[in-house]
């Protein structure tokens, strides 16, 4: 990756002019942490697949600051992080008033069981309280957590001085992905809003340098046609929107109890003319309407699917509207792509579906250009090798 060859140089004199100063202060570690201007962004879930390959040096390579003395085998992180219903991972980026450090900061989370199992840093951030920072990070979310597979105890030193700019922040994404994975903003022209399983979609599409992609809190929902949020956000041209998304009622929460039928319909309709009035073209992937019982609703996990019947009451919706606007809109239904055994449930699914998904969005995507607009419903293409 460009910005590992290219930080090694740069992060030498970025510390041998901070150890310079420190030096000749006469505060104290704490009191210099404080006026160093520590910034720190944490990327979760498929935010990470751009920077695997980084991910793999930073646990193969550290000794020191592996709090678990973990080692992972090149090329199998992707996998890994794609596996969200198992694992959560988060990537820590830090910068101060002395210069980028880069991603410095790694830890994955075994769901289930609540259980770190890596935790691994750059000596870079030595003695910054970035590991504090993370596991406050971690603890936010989980209350608490086993750290049974921690090796060695953690540094004294508290995250008080570290301010954390969100990832969702277009102007932190834009100077990470500068630093990390470099891309021309002005080639994207194409959208995927499909939540927590855009990354993965992304990163298996032939298009990746065009493609940006949701991954929440930074996410497009269709509630916004509502509220008007989306006036707030990036619309390239191609958007590729998964339908299932929104077919769960704490989305709707804010603006009702529990999502009403005919206020879906009226955002559907707002939908489309905003995709009309803007030239946009769109892809609604479907979610199956005759999965097995166990893909759908379970009183166990409300938050995370669906019940059937609401598949099939507002499936129907988004074919409608693409046989209204075959110019802007196509559908294509995710049974006829993916197999059941590859669904974590209607609304998730397996990393083994990713390439599926992606190359039924890639053929869509080469219609669309070469169609100049003019876009035909399209049948699923199926990836082989």
């Amino acid at each position: 990756m460009r910005g590992i060859s290219k930080s090694r140089v740069e992060n030498y004199r970025i510390l041998q002019t901070k150890v310079g100063e420190r030096r000749q202060s006469e505060i104290s570690n704490e009191a210099f942490l404080q006026q160093s201007g520590i910034h720190a962004t944490v990327t979760r879930w498929m935010d990470n697949i751009d920077f695997s390959t980084r991910i793999e040096e930073l646990i193969n390579r550290s000794n020191q600051l592996n709090y678990t003395a973990s080692r992972v085998e090149a090329g199998t992180m992707t996998a890994r992080i794609m596996d969200i219903g198992h694992h959560d991972t988060r990537c820590v980026f830090v910068w101060d008033k002395y210069g980028y450090y880069g991603l410095v900061g790694f830890a994955i989370v075994e769901a289930a069981t609540q259980t770190v199992t890596d935790f691994v840093f750059s000596c870079r951030v030595m003695h910054m309280g970035i590991e504090r920072f993370l596991l406050g990070k971690l603890s936010e979310r989980y209350g608490a957590l086993n750290l049974s597979r921690l090796v060695k105890p953690l540094p004294g030193e508290r995250a008080d001085a570290i301010t954390e700019p969100s990832f969702a922040d277009p102007a932190v994404r834009t100077l990470v992905h500068a630093q990390e994975t470099p891309r021309d903003p002005d080639r994207i022209d194409l959208r995927i809003m499909c939540d927590c399983q855009s990354g993965g979609i992304a990163h298996y599409s032939r298009y990746r340098e065009q493609a940006d992609f949701d991954n929440l809190p930074r996410a497009f929902n269709l509630p916004m046609m509502l509220t008007r949020a989306h006036m707030d956000q990036q619309f390239p041209r191609h958007l590729v929107y998964s339908a299932a998304t929104d077919y769960l009622d704490w989305r709707w929460s804010g603006i009702m109890d529990a999502l009403d039928s005919d206020v879906y319909k009226a955002c559907v309709e707002r939908f489309c003319r905003f995709v009309l009035d803007g030239g946009h073209q769109v892809l609604i992937f479907l979610p199956p309407e005759n999965a097995a019982e166990d893909k759908y609703y379970s009183p166990a996990f409300p938050t995370r699917t669906f019940s059937r019947d609401r598949a099939i009451a507002f499936n129907p919706l988004w074919k409608a509207a693409a046989a209204r606007h075959p110019d802007h809109f196509s559908c294509v239904d995710l049974s006829d792509i993916i197999q059941e055994e590859d669904m974590i449930d209607a609304n998730h699914y397996q990393p083994a579906a990713f390439p599926l998904v992606a190359n039924a969005m890639d053929t869509w995507y080469e219609h669309a250009v070469s169609a100049g607009g003019s876009i035909k419903m399209l049948q699923p293409a199926i990836a082989t090798g």
